[in-house]
Order: structure tokens, then C-alpha cells, then sequence
């Protein structure tokens, strides 16, 4: 009977010695990271201004004011015009002194030009393939250019005021005609301005009936992706639960370009094989004498190969978005 004792209290200690050697490395492994954080925490703070003490996953984020204003404004006087803040796994810094706001922006823009991707931004960018969130560059710099020159530029804003003018013609028109009926006259403003952007883009505007269908769901669509654009997604500042979408943004926002990326992509072929049609026709005075659209002079970029960077369907669609 001793010796069963005695050989069941040496199979536990075998066990126990066993449990150790394993747990050791683990707990060798796990001190030395984060001794290893610690270090590179502190080496990185010497090098950046002062700022709120934070929690250490989550940083400042649970102690910061839904008024940032007076929020910055309270930092601003204790930790002096430039301060930093840790929001989980991004860190901010804070500019609350015009001057030195208009330092980083004249002398180091290029420097500071690329913005911090959101979840939401991405999926609506086609992965950073717009002009909000893709990185600063020779692409960025030669789309940006292209936009300026071909869209925004006087002259092109000009030759479209015709077009601008008919649309409002037209609207006062129905207008009139519903005299002593209910008007929704935000649904009427909205109208106006797919139909003259739309024109714009691609040279087409929707006829009475397509204007409505299509006007006030893309108008519900607009809405809803501006909406989950100006949420705070938690997913952004810890990116470990951004698989889990808690907040439904990333679902939600891809539920809203379902819908928009095959509107965009119609329209596209729709006037790509227009394109061809009176090419293929002979048709050229009458479109060297119309106003050209964005997407025709894209086209005419990529024929004569006067395009820098390689500007796809996709871009387009990320611009139109």
C-alpha cells in the first residue's frame, strides 16, 4: 500500500515538473514582450510632444469629450499647442495653434497628404483607389490634375451653365404644373443635381420617369453612405475586432455599393458603346462640336496615350463615388 502512495505522489511530482518546464517559456516569452513594448513605448514617447496619459489598448478613447472643440481646447492649455493622443493602435497629433497648422500645411503637405483609411472609406474608395484615400503620388498627383484641368477647371464649369439652365427651367416648369399641390421641393433640388452631375460624368441625363425611379433611391443610397461614412467605427482604432464588424458598418456599406456599383458600371458600358457606335458611323463632327464629359476625355486619354498612370473602369467608379 506504501508503495502505490508512493509511486502516485512521484507520478504527481513528474507532473508538476512536466507543467513547469512548459509554462516557463510561456511566461519568459510573455515578460520579455512586454518588457519589449514598454521599451519601444518609451523610445517612441521621447520623440513626440506631451499628451493625455491613456489606457494600454484602447488608449484615450475612453476618456475623450463628444465636444472636441473644448475638448482640444482644455488639452491645448495644459500640454501647449501641439500635443499627442493614442485612439487604440493609431496616434494623433493635435495642432491647436494656427501658426504652426499653417507650417504643416504649407511647408510639409506632401509629407502629411496621406490620410488614415477607414473601413468604410475603402469599400467605398474600391480599396483606396479614389482621390480621399489613396497614397500620395505620382497617381494621386496626375488624377488630381485631371480633374482640375478637364472638370473643375472655368472654362469646363462654363460650357455645362446651358445644360444647368434647362434643368432648372425644366424643374420650375413641373413646378408650375403642380400648382396647389404638395411639392417635396428637396426632392426636386436633388433631382437637378444628379441630372446636371450625371451629365457631366457621362454626358446622359435620365428621362421623367427613370429621373424618379432612379433619383430617389440613389438619393436613400447617397444618404445611407454618408451616414456610415460619419459614424466612429471602433473597427478603425482596433483593427483585432474589425473581423467581428460590431458596429454593422462594414456590412452596411457594402450593402449600399451593391446597389451603386452596378448603377455606375451600367452607365459606363452604356456610353462606352455609344462611343463606338458613332465611331464606328462616321459620326465625329458631332462629337468634336458637343461638350465633352469626364468619361470622354478619359477615353481620349487612354487612346492617345497621354495618361501617365494607368486609369482603369475601376478608378472611374471610385471617382464617381
Amino acid at each position: 500500500m506504501e508503495s502505490l502512495l508512493w509511486l502516485w505522489e512521484a507520478k504527481i511530482q513528474h507532473s508538476e515538473l512536466i507543467r513547469a518546464v512548459l509554462i516557463s517559456p510561456v511566461i519568459v516569452v510573455a515578460f520579455s514582450w512586454y518588457v519589449w513594448v514598454c521599451m519601444k513605448q518609451i523610445h517612441l514617447n521621447s520623440k513626440l510632444p506631451p499628451g493625455p496619459p491613456g489606457l494600454l489598448i484602447v488608449g484615450n478613447i475612453p476618456f475623450i469629450d463628444p465636444e472636441l472643440h473644448t475638448y482640444f481646447a482644455k488639452l491645448t492649455n495644459k500640454y501647449g499647442p501641439i500635443f499627442k493622443l493614442k485612439l487604440g493602435s493609431r496616434l494623433l497629433i493635435v495642432l491647436g495653434s494656427p501658426e504652426l497648422a499653417e507650417v504643416v500645411m504649407k511647408k510639409f503637405d506632401s509629407t502629411f497628404a496621406n490620410r488614415a483609411p477607414t473601413i468604410a472609406g475603402m469599400i467605398l474608395g474600391y480599396n483606396g483607389s479614389d482621390m480621399v484615400f489613396t497614397k500620395y503620388g505620382p497617381h494621386l498627383r496626375n488624377v488630381r490634375a485631371l480633374c482640375v484641368r478637364e472638370i473643375l477647371s472655368k472654362s469646363s464649369l462654363d460650357s455645362f451653365s446651358a445644360l444647368r439652365q434647362q434643368e432648372v427651367r425644366r424643374c420650375l416648369r413641373s413646378l408650375y404644373a403642380k400648382v396647389n399641390t404638395p411639392v417635396n421641393i428637396r426632392e426636386e433640388m436633388f433631382l437637378i443635381m444628379l441630372n446636371v452631375i450625371t451629365n457631366m460624368m457621362w454626358g446622359s441625363t435620365f428621362n421623367d420617369e427613370e429621373k424618379v425611379k432612379i433619383g430617389l433611391e440613389f438619393r436613400k443610397r447617397a444618404e445611407e453612405v454618408l451616414d456610415y461614412l460619419g459614424r466612429t467605427n471602433i473597427s478603425d482604432f482596433l483593427p483585432v475586432l474589425a473581423r467581428f464588424d460590431l458596429q454593422g458598418v462594414e456590412r452596411g456599406m457594402k450593402e449600399q455599393i451593391s446597389w451603386l456599383d452596378p448603377f455606375f458600371e451600367s452607365m459606363i458600358d452604356q456610353r462606352m458603346k455609344l462611343d463606338q457606335e458613332m465611331k464606328l458611323n462616321g459620326d465625329q463632327d458631332g462629337q468634336e462640336n458637343k461638350v465633352k464629359d469626364f468619361l470622354q476625355v478619359f477615353q481620349q486619354l487612354q487612346d492617345q496615350g497621354e495618361s501617365k498612370v494607368p486609369f482603369t473602369v475601376t478608378n472611374l467608379k471610385a471617382l464617381f463615388m
